[in-house]
């Protein structure tokens, strides 16, 4: 849980990056360029003639390698999520006390731990000591 509650601050950073990268990805899937292309159908009467239509289709190259990077920032973000989560439900699981107050002080209200000396009356080193304790 140590290892989690030090990667914390990085992960809701991360998360943010991946948040704005899918956003991009996404805008830039919409704006792939059309070609045309051609499709096969059965007739509207008997006896069910095959006709080719022209259609306009976006890029499939293009369209198929943005598609791979989105499922893989997607796979990215929901372990990054995962992972906070899973910080979020230990600090909420945390009986109410001192422990509890600064976890939650320093990791879900982005507090520094020179705020939170001050905030519990305590040092920053005493703040320090009893994180890495927990």
């Amino acid at each position: 849980m140590k290892d989690l509650l030090r990667r914390y601050k990085k992960r809701k950073k991360e998360l943010l990056t991946l948040e704005q990268s899918l956003e991009r990805l996404y805008d830039r899937l919409e704006s792939v360029p059309t070609v045309s292309g051609k499709v096969e159908k059965s007739g509207d009467d008997f006896p069910y003639i095959r006709e080719h239509i022209s259609v306009e289709v976006s890029e499939p190259a293009e369209t198929t390698r943005i598609k791979l990077r989105i499922s893989e920032k997607e796979r990215q973000k929901t372990a990054v999520q995962a992972e906070i989560d899973t910080v979020e439900s230990y600090i909420a699981g945390l009986p109410e006390g001192l422990e509890r107050t600064i976890l939650e002080s320093i990791y879900l209200d982005d507090m520094t731990q020179e705020e939170v000396a001050r905030m519990t009356g305590y040092t920053q080193a005493r703040i320090s000591q009893i994180v890495k304790d927990l």
